[in-house]
C-alpha cells in the first residue's frame, strides 16, 4: 500500500510544487493569429500584444494594452482595452465604456465554478466548471493548466497560468462556443525576448498565410519589394498588359481601405502607415490574394 501512495504523490508533484505565476508581468509579449473565412480560402493575420502604461479608471489601476501589426514591431497602436490582476490570481478586463469583467481566475481548482464575463466577446456570463486541473512543462518550467467547460456551450476553454487562454490574452472564453468560421489562436508568449510558450499547431510565432483553392494561383501573384517602402510592384501571369484589374487593399482588421481599377503593375504605397495589409487582385481570369508589409 505504501508504494501506491508514493506513486500518487510523485505523479502529483509537478502540479502542487509550482508557485502561482502572475499573468501580467513586465516585458511579456503575446502573439496571436486571427483566422478569417473567405470564399477563396482562409486568411491568417498575426499581431503582437503587450502591456502599456498604467491608467486609473474609477479608482482601479489597470495596465493599458497596445498591439503591433507588423512582424518587426516598428509601430505600436492602442488596443483600447485595460487589464488588471489581483494577488489571488483573478484577472479583470475592461473594454471601451463597458463594465469590467472577470476573464481569469487561477485560484480555481478542479470542480470549481468560474463565472467569466469577457467584454471582448459577449456581455452574458459564461458559467465555467473546471473539468481538468493539471500542469504542463513549458520552456521556462512547469505551469499550472486548467480546462474549463460551460455545459450550455459545446467547446472547452484552456488556461495556462502565466500564459493565458489558448485563444489569446483577452479572448478568454472564446473556445467555449466551439469551432466556427473565424477564430483566434495564441501563437507564442515570451518574456523579455525569452520564449515561454509556442503553439505546436503553427510553424512560427508570426504566421500569415492565405489559402487559395487552386494551388497554382498561390504562385501566380508576385508582390515586391516586401516589406515595401514607397512603391509596390505586382506581377502575375493572369494580368494581361493594358487590361484593367481591380485592386483592393484591406488593413489588419479586414476593413477595405483602398480600392481602384488599374492597368499598371506598380502602386504608390507612400501614403499607407506602417503595418500589414492584405491585397486582392481581381482580373478576368479570377481573384488572387497576397499580403504586404509597409515599412516607415
Amino acid at each position: 500500500m505504501k508504494y501506491r501512495i508514493l506513486i500518487i504523490i510523485l505523479a502529483l508533484l509537478p502540479l502542487y510544487s509550482i508557485a502561482q505565476l502572475p499573468l501580467l508581468t513586465e516585458d511579456r509579449l503575446w502573439t496571436m493569429v486571427e483566422i478569417h473565412c473567405l470564399p477563396q480560402g482562409n486568411t491568417y493575420q498575426s499581431h503582437y500584444l503587450e502591456l502599456g502604461p498604467d491608467t486609473t479608471i474609477e479608482g482601479q489601476v489597470y495596465r493599458s494594452l497596445r498591439y503591433a501589426a507588423d512582424e518587426t514591431q516598428s509601430t505600436w497602436y492602442p488596443y483600447g482595452g485595460f487589464i488588471r490582476e489581483t494577488g489571488d490570481g483573478k484577472v479583470y478586463y475592461k473594454k471601451d465604456n463597458a463594465p469590467e469583467g472577470l476573464i481569469y481566475d487561477f485560484s480555481a481548482g478542479f470542480g470549481d465554478t468560474v463565472v467569466v464575463i469577457n467584454p471582448e466577446l459577449i456581455p452574458e456570463p459564461l458559467n465555467f466548471v473546471v473539468t481538468v486541473e493539471d500542469s504542463i512543462y513549458l520552456e521556462d518550467g512547469w505551469h499550472r493548466m486548467l480546462v474549463l467547460q460551460d455545459t450550455a456551450f459545446p467547446g472547452e476553454e484552456t488556461w495556462i497560468e502565466g500564459v493565458g487562454s489558448l485563444s489569446g490574452l483577452v479572448k478568454s472564453g472564446l473556445t467555449a462556443f466551439g469551432s466556427a468560421c473565424g477564430d483566434f489562436d495564441l501563437l507564442c508568449t515570451s518574456d523579455d525576448g525569452f520564449s515561454v510558450y509556442v503553439n505546436p499547431e503553427y510553424p512560427a510565432c508570426w504566421y500569415v498565410y492565405t489559402r487559395i483553392t487552386d494551388p497554382e494561383k498561390q504562385d501566380a501573384l508576385k508582390i515586391y519589394p516586401n516589406p515595401v517602402g514607397e512603391h509596390l510592384f505586382i506581377e502575375a501571369e493572369m494580368m494581361v498588359p493594358g487590361e484593367k484589374y481591380l485592386l483592393r487593399i484591406a488593413d489588419f482588421s479586414g476593413r477595405i481601405i483602398h480600392q481602384e481599377q488599374m492597368t499598371e503593375n506598380s502602386f504608390n504605397t507612400s501614403f499607407f502607415p506602417p503595418g500589414m495589409y492584405f491585397l486582392t487582385i481581381t482580373t478576368s481570369k479570377g481573384t488572387f490574394n497576397g499580403k504586404m508589409i509597409k515599412q516607415k
